[in-house]
């Protein structure tokens, strides 16, 4: 299985979900997003994490602050076992525990 974990710069943790294949998971300020993050900088519909053929992305959702990826800003980041995170204006997400496509747990 794998983990969401959403974490503030200094590090500590704001959220954990375990999320599996075939997940859709909405982040952003709004109430019925997936996953709330109450922050002026986070975009009521922020960003979307999804899984596809046992790949991961984050897609921007016309956000003010966008994401900030490994290489830089993006509008749609393909996670790596390697680098399984992206930045969403004050926050970082990453997903613990994805491995590459074709590869066994």
């Amino acid at each position: 299985m794998t983990d969401l974990l959403v974490a503030q710069p200094d590090g500590s943790l704001l959220h954990t979900r375990r999320v599996g294949s075939r997940s859709t998971i909405v982040i952003g300020r709004h109430p019925r997003s997936s996953v709330v993050i109450s922050n002026d900088r986070i975009s009521r519909r922020h960003a979307l994490v999804f899984e596809h053929e046992s790949i991961w992305y984050a897609v921007d959702l016309d956000s003010k602050a966008g994401l900030e990826a490994p290489s830089g800003r993006t509008r749609i980041h393909r996670f790596d076992p390697e680098d399984a995170w992206v930045s969403l204006g004050p926050v970082v997400i990453w997903l613990d525990g994805i491995t590459a496509p074709g590869s066994t747990s």
